[in-house]
């Protein structure tokens, strides 16, 4: 966004503000960014996220068998009653 108003020098662009909606992008992405959230959140133990992490970052290797049974092996590892959408909630005792 700078960078159109940089560029209208006529002063043209009444640009007052951007909305961004869902960011979800593609399964991809979205997973390879939910379980690193979830390791740096202490979800997930080093050496499981850091075998996902090496061998399924190329979306190519990503839907290969051995990837999808990481995914499965760290969603079961996340703990039970944890809203992985709320990691940084403040929590209630």
């Amino acid at each position: 966004t700078r960078e159109i108003l940089n560029r209208d020098v006529n002063k043209h662009i009444n640009f007052k503000g951007m909305m961004v909606g869902n960011p979800y992008v593609d399964p991809y992405t979205n997973t390879i960014t939910m379980f690193q959230a979830w390791y740096h959140h202490g979800l997930l133990p080093w050496p499981v996220y850091d075998k996902f992490y090496r061998q399924c970052r190329n979306p190519k290797d990503y839907t290969s068998g051995r990837c999808q049974k990481y995914i499965l092996d760290m969603y079961g590892m996340r703990g039970r009653g944890i809203n992985s959408y709320a990691l940084d909630f403040p929590m209630c005792l």
